[in-house]
């Protein structure tokens, strides 16, 4: 018979196997810019698929909403929705985001991957790599990157075990440019103060907006205050959520537990496999960060759900690796632009930035952002024909879930495998040129064989897979 996983929540699903075909739950965010929207749509649509447009009340115009509900005319499986009304600097996306879930969840049927984009997402691999990928995982797991030292593990051993990731200089560059605002290690950045940053949305007459409610700081004295959910620095005063497991420096939460609170690019754009999803939806565990989350001030998408991701032990692991990685913003790069209020817009890229996406494309980073046709349009015509209407493109062939990378061993012992790997390479390469072909074979045999005792994972390949291996 067939066989099943049960989650937390009791509900049960299908076991897939590896290389299955995937069906995508495709969610787009969107106010403005049809023409844009529409391309990016035209490149990720298949039949096989479902497509929901959640169009802005508020920041969308009746012609926009017009033109843009052309895209479902004779198709069956693009809907649209005008429902949470979008107000910048609250937590209004990461309301939306998780109501979308559960509409999916509750009243769609046969999908694998719940896929969010936002108007300013495009895609820098082809719909059919993205299958094969979403598809190669397995089990599926929620493609979301977690800033943590772990992912920085991860990184420093995929380059030293795959060799291309070392020295091809866009592989390089599309690394460098994820650490170069994100920490080295990875999560080396301030953000735990946000966890005190309380503004729900305000609504009235038509106008809205947000009010900065500081409560969340514990300032009566008392244990919790409204900082509730993660363990809280034992600082008076202060009250910000701790960011490792340390007892001595922190307070448990409200229910004594351990939650680590954790950071990703914002998780708007992503992809979350089935049982991510219920669980955030479903669980006892995501209604309390549901609660939790639902009211934060600025940037509650960029923890919300990199937060219960790493906390789950399900997903602890994969979310700590750079193939988890398919959104990318740029704060430093791009297109600077003065603008009023919050400082922490993200950049509209350019065609200065074009190494930096070659390298995502090649390595299965799927959607960075920002683009606009009226801001990023020579670049966004560069992306297709570079890349979506190549045929012959390495889109995604460089994905890090297709090489299998050791991260579970502790680091002084894969230290020493990996030096005695260099060693034996470094004693049998320099006269393998002149080796008979028969000794070349045990050559490779023996570069084989240390391989595999370097990952404790069996045969591990060491080039990127053929184009021919990806495609279906």
């Amino acid at each position: 018979g067939e066989s099943y996983f049960i989650n937390e929540t009791g509900h049960s699903f299908p076991a897939r196997r590896q290389g299955q075909p995937v069906r995508l739950a495709f969610f787009f965010t969107v106010y403005s810019e049809a023409a844009f929207v529409r391309r990016m749509f035209n490149h990720l649509y298949s039949p096989t698929h479902y497509y929901l447009f959640h169009i802005d009340a508020a920041g969308s115009t009746i012609e926009f909403e017009t033109e843009l509900r052309k895209l479902g005319e004779n198709r069956t499986n693009v809907h649209f929705a005008k429902d949470v009304q979008i107000v910048y600097g609250a937590s209004t996306a990461t309301i939306l985001l998780t109501r979308a879930m559960a509409w999916f969840d509750r009243f769609a049927t046969g999908w694998d991957y719940f896929v969010p984009l936002t108007g300013s997402d495009y895609p820098v691999v082809p719909l059919h790599r993205i299958e094969r990928i979403f598809a190669h995982q397995h089990p599926p797991m929620p493609f979301v990157m977690a800033w943590t030292p772990g992912t920085s593990t991860h990184i420093f051993r995929l380059q030293k075990t795959v060799p291309i990731f070392e020295t091809d200089p866009y592989l390089i560059s599309s690394i460098k440019n994820t650490e170069l605002e994100r920490g080295r290690p990875l999560g080396a950045v301030v953000s735990e103060f946000r966890s005190m940053n309380f503004g729900p949305p305000l609504f009235c007459n038509g106008k809205s907006s947000f009010y900065h409610l500081d409560n969340r700081q514990n300032k009566s004295g008392q244990l919790f205050d409204t900082q509730w959910l993660f363990p809280r620095d034992v600082f008076p005063g202060r009250g910000k959520a701790y960011a490792e497991y340390d007892p001595k420096f922190a307070t448990p939460s409200f229910d004594h537990g351990w939650r680590i609170w954790k950071k990703s690019d914002p998780a708007t754009t992503g992809a979350y496999d089935r049982m991510s999803v219920d669980y955030i939806v479903n669980s006892l565990e995501g209604k309390k960060y549901w609660h939790f989350f639902k009211h934060m001030l600025l940037g509650s998408e960029e923890h919300y759900y990199a937060s219960i991701l790493y906390n789950w032990p399900r997903t602890q692991a994969f979310v700590q690796t750079i193939s988890a990685q398919i959104a990318w913003n740029t704060w430093e790069l791009g297109l600077w632009e003065s603008s009023a209020g919050f400082q922490t817009h993200t950049h509209f890229l350019t065609l200065n930035e074009w190494d930096i996406l070659k390298g995502f494309s090649m390595r299965g980073m799927m959607f960075p952002r920002k683009f606009s046709i009226k801001k990023t349009g020579a670049l966004i015509d560069r992306i297709d024909e570079a890349f979506l209407f190549n045929q012959s493109t390495d889109a995604g062939l460089y994905w890090p879930g297709f090489f299998d990378v050791d991260v579970i061993s502790p680091g002084k012992i894969w230290v020493a495998a990996y030096r005695r790997n260099q060693s034996l390479l470094m004693k049998s390469s320099p006269s393998s040129s002149s080796l008979p072909k028969n000794k070349k074979i045990k050559a490779k045999k023996l570069a084989a064989s240390v391989t595999n005792t370097l990952t404790g994972h069996g045969s591990m390949p060491v080039k990127a897979p053929t184009s021919a291996a990806v495609k279906k």
